[in-house]
Order: structure tokens, then C-alpha cells, then sequence
């Protein structure tokens, strides 16, 4: 019809495209969404696109990986040049410019991977009973160059009565939901204490006791409701102190006494003061992901004293699950804060449609390095290793015979409901979290578990539980090595989940 459409009248040609989703909805959302041609170009970019030689009709990316990579894979446009006699009928066409077609994306994500920790997200949040908890999130990295090796989110679906009726996707919330998290906010903060200059390597040793000042209620640690125990930086990273906590953030805040019955006299710059200490770890900033809008967390302000000691063992601000796992990768990599990837090369197409030739290779993106010392940062590994092989380690029954050894540390935290259901908005509930690395003497990957709104109290060790589980698959695909499985994903990746148009 093309070839003839000079001899037909009102008859025209066009061509159009869908986008395909070849593994259903895994990461479909992450993925994202693309313009239609009746629609065209968002109306927030159309000037910015038409000086990029869009049309107005163009499709374009519009979320996540679509929008982000939209120039790679769209490609560019033929452009032709016309000669028409004086009835403006087209008599010579010269084509100056061949232009070419969108580019391929190979992704981070190992498939195989990702199929069994969307499976594990799953079956936890069927089996759980709580009547407000809802959700799970887990995000496994590379600390050594920032890949994205799985990442997902599940929650349970509801009807208009709340009952649940399934559970479906929220890969987002991983990126983009932020919650308090507890505990393991702790490593960082006594890494603060160490750039800060109110402890040392030398004289780090903090009394865990209850703790009560004038017009407050009583703060103590759940391992010590009475007594006094004169605890280290690592026995209190172990045993998870918040006392530690608390009286390390008054060094930092100019009171180096505390007194019973007292006052918590603090200068409350130590607000901005830790947040610009965890902003280093990537906590309460954006990761840098090559993705477009994501979450930052929720960063509650300047409020009170007593408020800046609940911030210093995470019971403050509010962290994205990837925050958590940037800021482990951070630790685990010897200190250096690296942005998540979930591109790692770009292909050409080739002439029968499918991956062709690298063309480009996405950099590892450094965002900036932490400022404490090697020795001081071993030393807090070493912390983190306690916490899951040490004799009052919170994570250590789960983890104590595990092979590769895992480092890590666990956090539970009192917060307020503000899921789906309106029978428990603002109801107090546990989220429970875990942030952790393998193996410990050489870390190759990074498992952060987030799990949300536990109305009846948090089970033990919950989220810890569940990276344990991410752990099997991930150690437990083959006896080869990881770049050998590597690989193998790229292959898989590129055949399955190109993501081009």
C-alpha cells in the first residue's frame, strides 16, 4: 500500500509500536511508562523536547528507566530534504541525515535473582498475621559498584472493606516510601561520634543506665531496665545500646555530664549536625540511582532536646529502604558512597532488531567518601560482625553458624501506622529492619530488609529472618563464582529484558 498510495485517494500510512513487558510484572513498575501518540509529549517538557528535535505527537518516556534513558532509546530521527515544483508537489527528496535507531539497555538485575527474592517478599507478607502489617521490602546491591542486583516490594491488596484479597507489587516503595528504621541508624551514629571527635579509638567507653531528666520520661536500653554496665562502642553496637546512643549525642551536642532527674541542656545544631554526618552514608539524601524523582525520606526538623537524643538511634527521620542500603554499601566498601545502577551498559541495535554492539558502558558513580579512618571503620566492622556472631549479638542466633559470615545490624522502632487502613491511622506500631553484608571478610553484596507496621510487636529478628532467606538464594544458585553468574545474567538479560523501542 506504501509503495501505491499516490493512486489512492484518503488512504494513508502510518506505523506505531507498544511496549512490551516480556517477564510480566516483575519490575514493571521500575521499568516504566511511555507516552502515546495521542497524547505526546508531556506537557511539562514539551519546550525542552521540541528543541531536542521532538515533535509534539512523539511517544516519549514519561517514569523511571523510560524517562531517564529516553534519548538513548528513542534514537534519532531521519531527516530529509524536499524540493517541490510550483504546485508544491514533491518532485526530489535527499536524505541528509540517515538517523539512527534507540539503543538497548542491559540491566544490573540479575534475573534468576530477582524472580526468587519477588518470591520471598511474597510468600512473607502472605504469611503474615498481624493485623496491621502489610508489606516487606528488599533491596540487595553491589557495594563495590553500586549494581542494583534485586529489588522489590510486596504488599497485600485489600477490598473496600480491607480485607485482604492478595498481594501485589510495590518494587517504588523500595525507592521511593520512607519510614523510621530504627537501630540501625546506630553504626552511623557512632561513626559521628568518631568524626566529631567525642569518642576515640582509645576512650570510647559509655555507662548504660537508665536515663531520666527533668519533666522527660525514662529512656533505657531493652537489654538494661535498672542497673548500670559500662559498655564500649562495640558491645553497644552488639547488644544494640540506646543509652550509648543517648550519651554519645549529648557529648556531640556540648553536655558531656548527665546528672539524674537533670536537665538536657543540648544545643540543638545537633540536629543538622548528625544529618550532615548520616548525609554521608547517603541517609537523608537522594542515593544518586539513575532514576528520575526519587525519594529523599522526611527529615522532621529541628523539634526539642529530647526529640535529637531519639534521632541518634533512628527513632527520628524517616529513610528510604535503598537509603539503607546505600549506607551499608558505604561500610562495606571501606567508606566510599556509591549511587545505585540498574543500567550498566548500552548496546546498539542490531540490523535484525535485536542486542547489538556495546556502544557504552555506564560508569560507577562516586558520590562522595566518608571521613574517618580505615582503621576506625574496621573497627566499627568489626561492631556489625558482633552483632551477628557476638555472644549478645541481636542477629546472632540467626546468623552465628552462617556460611558465608554476615555482618549486620538489626533495628526495631517504635513508629505510627499511616498504611491503608483507616482503623489504624496513627496507631502505634514496630517496623522492623535489617541491614547487613556477605562476606564478611571480602563483602560482594549488600541485603537491606524493610517491614513495616506491626501493630502486635515485631516477631524476633524479623526482617533479619527474611535477608537470611535472600542470602540462600543468592549464595545457593550455583558453586560457581559470582562473575561467571554474572555473565550468565548478562545473557539472560539482554535476550529478556532489553529495554528498548
Amino acid at each position: 500500500i506504501s509503495e501505491r498510495l499516490g493512486e489512492l485517494r484518503g488512504v494513508d500510512v502510518d506505523s506505531d509500536w507498544d511496549r512490551e513487558y516480556p517477564m510480566g510484572d516483575m519490575l514493571k513498575t521500575i521499568l516504566g511508562t511511555v507516552s502515546s501518540e495521542k497524547t505526546g509529549l508531556p506537557s511539562d517538557k514539551v519546550k525542552s523536547l521540541l528543541a531536542q528535535g521532538y515533535s509534539l505527537n512523539d511517544r516519549v518516556g514519561t517514569s523511571y528507566l523510560e524517562e531517564q534513558y529516553e534519548t538513548v532509546l528513542s534514537g534519532t530521527k531521519t531527516v530529509v530534504k524536499s524540493q517541490t515544483n510550483t504546485k508544491g508537489e514533491v518532485v526530489n527528496t535527499t536524505e541528509t541525515y540517515p538517523g539512527k535507531g534507540g539503543s538497548n539497555l542491559v540491566l544490573t538485575i540479575d534475573t534468576e535473582f530477582q524472580k526468587k527474592i519477588e518470591e520471598i517478599a511474597k510468600k512473607s507478607v502472605e504469611e503474615m498475621t498481624d493485623p496491621a502489617a502489610d508489606r516487606v521490602y528488599i533491596v540487595v546491591m553491589n557495594p563495590k559498584n553500586g549494581d542494583i542486583l534485586g529489588i522489590t516490594g510486596k504488599k497485600k491488596k485489600f477490598d473496600e472493606n480491607f480485607h485482604s484479597t492478595g498481594v501485589e507489587d510495590d518494587a517504588l516503595g523500595a525507592i521511593n516510601n520512607s519510614f523510621g528504621m530504627g537501630s540501625v541508624v546506630k553504626p552511623a551514629t557512632v561513626l559521628s561520634g568518631y568524626m566529631d571527635g567525642a569518642i576515640t579509638l582509645e576512650d570510647n567507653t559509655i555507662v548504660d543506665e537508665p536515663i531520666e531528666f527533668e519533666a522527660s520520661k525514662p529512656k533505657s536500653s531493652w537489654f538494661n531496665r535498672n542497673g548500670k554496665m559500662e559498655l564500649t562502642d562495640l558491645d553497644a553496637l552488639e547488644r544494640s545500646s540506646n543509652v550509648y546512643m543517648i550519651k554519645l549525642a549529648m557529648k556531640m551536642g556540648g553536655q558531656t555530664t548527665y546528672e539524674k532527674g537533670g536537665r538536657l541542656n543540648i544545643n540543638l545544631s545537633l540536629f543538622d549536625k548528625l544529618r550532615e554526618y548520616y548525609a554521608q552514608f547517603g541517609l537523608g539524601v537522594r542515593t544518586g540511582i539513575d532514576l528520575p524523582n526519587e525519594g529523599k525520606g522526611y527529615n522532621g526538623g529541628t523539634a526539642d532536646a529530647f526529640s535529637a537524643l531519639d534521632f541518634a538511634f533512628g527513632q527520628f527521620d524517616l529513610y528510604t529502604p535503598l537509603q539503607l542500603a546505600q549506607y551499608m554499601s558505604t561500610i562495606a566498601n571501606g567508606g566510599t558512597r556509591i549511587a545505585p545502577r540498574l543500567v550498566k551498559e548500552i548496546h546498539e541495535t542490531s540490523p535484525s532488531g535485536g542486542i547489538g554492539n556495546l556502544e557504552d558502558v555506564v560508569p560507577t558513580k562516586i558520590m562522595n567518601s566518608i571521613q574517618v579512618s580505615k582503621e576506625i571503620l574496621d573497627h566499627i566492622k568489626e561492631g556489625l560482625y558482633r552483632v551477628t556472631h557476638g555472644e549478645n549479638g541481636t542477629s546472632a542466633t540467626t546468623f552465628r553458624t552462617y556460611s558465608p559470615q554476615v555482618a549486620g545490624k538489626t533495628g526495631t522502632t517504635e513508629a505510627f501506622y499511616s498504611g491503608p487502613n483507616p482503623a489504624y491511622t496513627n496507631e502505634a506500631v514496630e517496623n522492623s529492619t535489617f541491614i547487613s553484608y556477605a562476606p564478611n571478610d571480602n563483602p560482594e553484596i549488600v541485603v537491606a530488609v524493610v517491614a513495616p507496621y506491626f501493630k502486635d510487636g515485631s516477631p524476633s529478628d524479623y526482617a533479619a529472618k527474611v535477608a537470611k532467606q535472600v542470602y540462600d538464594a543468592y549464595f545457593g544458585k550455583s558453586s560457581s563464582s559470582s562473575q561467571t553468574n554474572e555473565a550468565t545474567v548478562n545473557s539472560q538479560i539482554r535476550q529478556q529484558q532489553n529495554n528498548r523501542r
